[in-house]
């Protein structure tokens, strides 16, 4: 951890190179017949001959970190809706550990040389499928960010992966291709700092939430609750990783089994931080991969009452080929975290709050006040969610795991929510004047129709809205019933 203080070092020593070099061209860009235009220019001379002599001397100590932050730019393929390829000069990262060759940057949204966060994707499909998940997701993630006013600031980019076979092992699942994507996601956009990473069966649950927004409500809400028994230190810089747990099924299940508290995540969905502790997390997980031994694993006695068949191990780590099993990743990242007490310290997993069945602190098991704010919701199952306001507690993300396909509806969400601002500010009065105690929740759930029966119910017979109404109310109020006799 000593290495942080060094690290910082070389990023300002690489920025302030950078600004001499563009006062040394505003100095010329002077009258050079006047003193101050030609005294001016030798300051900055000087100074820049100063600032190459402290990256000289700085950076080799450092030979992994992205020397893109170095004037170290070449030239990468991206493609646009078309398809079409173009060509653009983007810094790559030189990390010597981590073979990048598999994964290329296919398209992006934004200017990298400016956004201060970055959302981005990584799938051996091209999202240029029409109609397939990919295409969804790449839709609704590309036109968030190119028209909601919380995403000024923020690019998105799609990695396409198209090889995982590693001549260092054997051959790897496509899922561990997020890593290198990560890799190139820091070094594509040497500005960021900030870089939330989605499966493409994942995607924000609404447009008023960047990714700086997003990690600095998650630290503030939870970083508080860490204890010592997270391997955490008082005074320790904020987390380089955020990781939410599983809500409930059988992954919650088996991490409660193996006792893995606090440690068990779902790596659908990665909020980063640039920093050297990401760096250790990256270069800690991708090496995991190389120890197919199956018993380097989390390991439980069989219980007196549990037959044979018990699993003994944790899944997603066995069989022939460990890393080409399609949770080796996911198992992985659980392991290093467990094991290695210097990557515990730099990961958040949330959200704190134990269970609210079994007091399990692995997975939270509802998603509600309590358990929130928190980074993803994998029980969504089929419903598609979007900008869901009023009372519900939501986390930020919502993750299709189990119904991809759930993917197109929220991508044709994403679309007709321009205009559902307007549309609720006319909705809302109205439900207001029949069911006052139920106005968020009518509205909210009447907002998740078509935009044109949308206007057709406010344009046209006001009894026809207040049926229509009424329908969504008995539906809300037999619900409440239910909950309320359980």
């Amino acid at each position: 951890m000593m290495l942080r203080p060094a690290y910082d070092d070389v990023i300002f020593i690489a920025q302030w190179h950078s600004e001499v070099k563009r006062k040394i061209v505003d100095a010329k860009s002077k009258r050079n017949n006047t003193v101050n235009g030609c005294s001016e220019k030798i300051k900055y001379v000087i100074l820049y001959v100063c600032s190459q002599l402290s990256l000289l001397r700085i950076v080799p100590r450092f030979n992994h970190i992205d020397k893109g932050l170095i004037n170290n730019n070449s030239t990468i393929e991206t493609h646009d809706e078309g398809g079409v390829i173009t060509q653009q000069q983007q810094p790559r990262q030189q990390l010597q550990w981590l073979d990048t060759r598999g994964v290329e940057l296919y398209d992006g949204r934004g200017d990298p040389s400016t956004c201060q966060d970055v959302i981005y994707t990584a799938d051996s499909r091209l999202p240029s499928d029409d109609g397939s998940v990919a295409n969804a997701s790449w839709g609704a993630l590309s036109f968030v960010v190119d028209n909601f006013p919380a995403f000024n600031s923020t690019c998105a980019a799609y990695f396409r992966i198209f090889d995982t076979d590693d001549t260092t092992t054997t051959p790897l699942h496509p899922v561990w291709g997020r890593l290198p994507a990560t890799a190139l996601a820091m070094s594509s956009f040497p500005n960021a700092k900030i870089f939330l990473y989605l499966d493409t069966d994942a995607m924000l649950s609404s447009s008023r939430h960047s990714p700086r927004q997003i990690y600095d409500a998650l630290v503030v809400a939870n970083d508080e609750q860490r204890s010592d028994a997270d391997h955490r230190r008082q005074q320790q810089p904020p987390p380089s990783l955020i990781v939410n747990k599983p809500t409930r099924g059988w992954l919650c299940n088996q991490c409660k089994t193996f006792g893995l508290g606090h440690g068990c995540f779902n790596s659908g969905v990665l909020l980063w931080r640039r920093s050297m502790g990401a760096d250790l997390i990256l270069r800690s997980w991708w090496e995991s991969r190389l120890d197919v031994d199956t018993t380097k694993n989390f390991f439980r006695h069989r219980d007196n009452n549990e037959d044979e068949n018990y699993e003994a191990y944790l899944h997603g780590w066995h069989g022939d080929n460990p890393p080409g099993d399609k949770m080796s990743e996911q198992n992985r990242l659980m392991y290093v975290y467990g094991t290695i007490p210097e990557v515990a310290m730099e990961v958040l997993p949330v959200p704190r709050m134990a269970g609210s069945k079994s007091n399990t602190t692995s997975c939270p098991e509802i998603v509600d006040v309590a358990h929130a704010p928190c980074l993803q919701d994998d029980s969504a199952l089929a419903n598609a969610i979007w900008d869901r306001g009023g009372g519900y507690s939501t986390c930020f993300v919502n993750h299709y795991s189990d119904s991809k396909g759930t993917m197109r509806r929220v991508f044709h969400m994403v679309v007709e929510s321009r205009g559902k601002g307007a549309i609720r500010d006319r909705l809302h009065p109205f439900v207001m004047t029949t069911h006052p105690d139920l106005a968020d929740d009518i509205t909210e759930n009447m907002l998740s129709k078509g935009n044109d029966d949308l206007l057709r119910l406010l344009d046209g017979d006001p009894e026809e809205l207040r049926e229509k109404i009424r329908e969504y109310a008995h539906v809300l109020e037999s619900i409440r019933d239910m909950e309320g006799s359980q």
